[in-house]
């Protein structure tokens, strides 16, 4: 049994949130009242109260209109307060295989006081608790009831302060005695030590269960007579206490009341909580979809709830507008691997938390056996909630032994009394996925020869069942963590969709995906190749890849979905760190194949040891003069995508990513040309340093002195022979300087194109800061291009009519005159939706990233240090190169890559959205089209118009101010 810890008093605040004091209502409809009393309802008592929090909700209850039923409320897999277990795996593990089906021998208490009763017990399917007529102190042969309605019910692990003799209180939802004679308290023990777990984890399971709704006893002249209540014991007790007098709580000692600090609130605050309807039934409470149940009596749906962080890892869920306790999570119990980032694809919702029933080795303390899934409605909430969560669970740490245990692994339990010369690591553990196509197989049945003549008929009209909507889902644990797109009419369904999973626990060892296809309201839902039916059919607030919103339902009313079949991987088979791409089986629930689907599986493990241990490394690479990470990415090309986002990760997380991105700027400079003798008139500082303000003079005026030098010599050429090594001295000079301003030129122009650490870096540091600015600037637009799905095509070679009628146009001018009406349109529509995009990119300058901004602020500086005498432009292409051609450009061209779309936009969505990409490309190289692309040169009259814009949003970026001669004459 779990041992004993202190019992703290809170805080007349904190009081007033708890559920359990004295006259505070049912938790839910579904679930027994988590208060100290047996009653359905409260009642003042008569003694007076020294309670003042008590006075207070006794008066607010009695204030309250009485109602036959009371409101629905969340439903939550999670305990509405802690029960104290030694093994809560287990608990959770035999909650799943018991089903709330046990029998055995027990010994049990009906009154209090009363005589103890041994003899066997059991519960049946209907959750009613029958022993044998000893138990209740008669004889007989028969069973008895001992509780004849469990769900609902409350189980609670108690204990006698004096003997410190364990035991199970029990309290029956009705908590009326009036039927057969029933028990409404029970304390329960078994017989054998062995059985505590079972029955336990029985009993739980019927907690969770919606409760029946009562009958209030009728009296004799036909009125319901008032439900006996009863007062609680222990009123200032934050979570519901016994309900017998003279018993404690597992896991509370004697003196647990007495001048016991409360915990403190870290954060309170307000998320949206996944609710799935209560359960019917033990085997619901266990086995039914944490996510989408389509056997649920109601649709699931997020609810708004208030949360509060207590410093020793308390974290519960309140209803929004009341003070009622959905549940109480001891994340302090919690493994680290508990608390998981869920995909957005499986609940449509963007920042998702998902926690786990992943308990870590020292806990003592069950309070949730299922996942709980929260939502936030910013990336910033959704940040720092993850991270709370995250810091008050507990990291799964091992130890490596010595040479006389063999080198054996073990877990460390207290990190703080461990041995520190032992060596002390943890495991993270990631799988990235991706799921790329099926191809699925039909097998015509055999008919009968009767049926033989009618055989063609039916094919014409079924050519192949097999074609429908279908999706996967990403299965691991047992439950879903992501989900792809529906694709429509096939049955060689595409996706290529990827999905990784980060810091998962050694205890995941095989992977599942399950092939889904979706029926009734599926096959007709999209009426263009590839559409997204699970997300019209599932969202509940808007377009997009997610995003917070009111409570409510995701489930459609048409659509089902079957599973066709399943692909089981075992990840402990796949090499670590390297790619397995292949065709794997695709089986049904009778193991026959049914088709392959395309995936492609990355199990990488790092071992990660404590941080002292990377101190020396972390001084080496923090020296960004020294250039080592360069040295190092030179070493590995192969690796050069990885190692960005590795040493991305690690200046990050020491607050310095954007000096050593700077730094990488200056390498990123001195390293183009660098085999080339243009080397030696480089500039050795930058930015405001009084030797590049020097440069900027000296050198320019060295090159005037060069050509006025040569001026005269060459006028004297002519008449003087011995001059002419002068006159050839001078022309080499001049040809140099043209050579060097070509060249330097030339540089300019491929400045930052490349594939380099610095370009790959910042692409990535781009993407982690300014999504959001992405998101709020182009996500409507796109969404609203993408339902529109406009045909912009003006490439003549993709307009077959067109070049039809190119080659006819003498024998019919009026289809000829239709033909250029119609590419007018075209063009018109293009321009249009390009001038829109581009106007919401030009007045979101300031709302750009400030972190992102003094990073190209500081590249503006260092490209015109060295670029600006030999190119102007390059004051505004330096700064284009990174925001167009890695980030604004990108993210219109693949919205999803982006998270601005769910899916990939439709085919003439596509098409324009690559259009309008190429525009703003070509305007951030501030160059027009030519005649590699003629067809596109009707737009340069818009990238001239738009050039002076153009400069100006630079500007504002770079340096914060507008352009003095940008006018706004030039927007329309």
């Amino acid at each position: 049994m779990a041992s004993d810890e202190p019992q703290r008093t809170p805080s007349p605040a904190a009081a007033a949130l708890d559920l359990d004091h004295a006259g505070y209502p049912p938790l839910s409809i579904h679930r027994h009242a988590e208060s100290a009393t047996p009653s359905g309802k409260a009642k003042p008592d008569k003694k007076p109260s020294s309670s003042s929090s008590n006075r207070r909700l006794l008066k607010r209850l009695s204030s309250r209109p009485t109602s036959p039923v009371a409101p629905p409320m969340a439903s939550v897999d999670s305990l509405s307060s802690p029960v104290a277990t030694a093994e809560p795996a287990r608990i959770v593990s035999l909650m799943r295989t018991l089903g709330g089906r046990m029998r055995g021998e027990i010994e049990c208490q009906t009154e209090a006081g009363g005589t103890w009763h041994a003899g066997l017990a059991y519960i049946d399917d209907t959750g009613c608790l029958m022993g044998r007529p000893e138990l209740r102190g008669l004889h007989g042969l028969s069973f008895a009831t001992l509780v004849p309605d469990l769900r609902g019910c409350r189980v609670l692990p108690v204990e006698y302060p004096e003997s410190g003799k364990a035991c199970l209180e029990l309290v029956a939802a009705g908590q009326q005695k009036h039927m057969s004679g029933a028990a409404s308290i029970l304390l329960l023990r078994p017989l054998a030590s062995d059985e505590w777990n079972l029955w336990l984890a029985a009993l739980l399971c019927w907690q969770q269960v919606r409760p029946a709704a009562p009958r209030p006893p009728v009296s004799g002249n036909g009125s319901p007579t008032p439900t006996p209540t009863s007062t609680p014991t222990s009123a200032s007790n934050p979570t519901f206490a016994q309900a017998r007098p003279g018993l404690r709580r597992q896991g509370k000692s004697a003196s647990s009341a007495d001048g016991a600090r409360g915990p403190s609130i870290i954060k309170v605050g307000t998320v949206m909580l996944w609710d799935k309807g209560p359960a019917l039934t033990p085997r619901d409470v266990t086995e039914r979809p944490s996510t989408r149940d389509p056997r649920a009596a109601a649709e699931p749906s997020w609810r708004t709830v208030s949360c509060i962080l207590h410093d020793d890892g308390e974290f519960r869920l309140l209803t929004e507008n009341d003070i009622s306790v959905l549940c109480v999570i001891q994340l302090s119990h919690l493994s680290r691997y508990a608390v998981q980032q869920l995909d957005c694809a499986v609940l449509d919702q963007e920042f998702c938390i998902a926690i786990f029933a992943i308990y870590a080795p020292s806990s003592t303390q069950l309070s949730i056996f299922r996942p709980v899934y929260l939502a936030l409605d910013s990336r910033v909430a959704f940040e720092v909630w993850f991270v709370l969560l995250r810091a008050f669970a507990v990291p799964d740490i091992y130890r490596l032994d010595g040479p006389d245990n063999d080198y054996s692994v073990r877990e460390v339990t207290d990190l703080e009394e461990a041995d520190p010369s032992e060596e002390a690591f943890r495991i993270e553990k990631i799988v990235g996925v991706r799921v790329t196509e099926a191809k699925l197989r039909y097998r015509q049945p055999a008919e009968p020869d009767a049926a033989a003549h009618d055989r063609g008929n039916r094919t014409e009209q079924h050519a192949d069942p097999s074609v429908g909507s279908y999706l996967a889902e990403v299965i691991l644990d047992g439950e879903v963590r992501a989900r792809t797109t529906t694709r429509a009419g096939t049955n060689n369904p595409f996706w290529r969709e990827d999905c990784e999973f980060a810091d998962l626990p050694p205890s995941v060892r095989e992977l599942t995906i399950v092939l889904k296809r979706v029926v009734d309201g599926g096959n007709g839902a999209s009426n263009h190749g590839g559409g997204d039916v699970s997300a019209r059919r599932w969202t509940a607030g808007g377009g997009g890849g997610g995003g917070g919103g009111g409570g409510g339902s995701i489930a459609g009313a048409c659509c089902d979905e079957l599973v066709c079949g399943t692909v089981n991987i075992a990840l402990d088979k796949l090499e670590r760190g390297k790619d397995h791409e292949e065709w794997l089986q695709i089986t049904d629930s009778r193991q026959q194949p049914i088709g392959s689907m395309l995936v492609k599986i990355l199990h990488v493990e790092h071992v990660a040891l404590l941080a002292k241990e990377y101190e020396p490394l972390s001084e080496l690479l923090h020296r960004f003069p020294t250039g080592l990470t360069t040295m190092i990415s030179a070493a590995m090309p192969g690796q050069l995508r990885r190692l960005s986002e590795t040493f991305l990760d690690i200046f990050q997380s020491s607050g310095s990513a954007s000096s050593w991105l700077m730094a990488l700027v200056e390498d990123e400079i001195d390293g183009i040309g660098s085999q080339t003798s243009i080397k030696k008139f480089r500039f050795s500082s930058r930015l405001k340093s009084s030797e590049s303000s020097e440069s900027a003079t000296t050198f320019p005026a060295a090159i005037a002195t060069a050509t006025a030098t040569a001026a005269p010599a060459m006028a004297t050429a002519t008449t003087a022979a011995p001059a002419t090594s002068s006159s050839s001295s001078t022309t080499d000079r001049e040809l140099l300087v043209r050579d060097m301003s070509k060249s330097l030129a030339g540089e300019a122009n491929l400045l930052f194109r490349g594939n380099t650490l610095l370009t790959q870096s910042l692409e990535f540091h781009m993407r982690r800061l300014g999504t959001e600015y992405l998101e709020e600037v182009l996500r409507d637009k796109i969404v609203e291009l993408n339902d529109l799905d406009p045909d912009c095509e003006v490439d003549p070679s993709r307009l077959p009519h067109l070049q039809h009628q190119h080659h006819h146009h003498h024998h019919h001018h009026h289809h000829h005159a239709a033909a250029a009406a119609d590419l007018d349109q075209r063009w018109n529509r293009l321009i249009l939706l390009t001038t829109e995009v581009w106007h919401l990119v030009a007045d979101s300058a300031d709302r750009l990233p400030a972190e992102l901004r003094h990073i190209l602020k500081y590249i503006r500086a260092v490209a015109e240090d060295r670029y600006g005498d030999f190119l102007r432009t390059v004051t505004y292409t330096a700064v284009s190169g990174f925001l167009f051609l890695r980030f604004i450009c990108p993210a219109i061209l693949s919205p999803k890559l982006f998270g601005l779309l769910r899916d990939h936009p439709r085919p003439r969505a596509q098409r324009t959205l690559t259009l309008i990409a190429k525009v703003l490309q070509k305007m951030s190289n501030m160059s027009v089209f030519g005649k590699r692309e003629e067809w596109m040169e009707p737009m340069n009259k818009f990238l001239s118009a738009q050039r002076p814009v153009f400069r100006d949003y630079i500007d504002r970026v770079a340096w914060g101010r507008r352009r003095a001669r940008a006018s706004p004459a030039c927007r329309t």
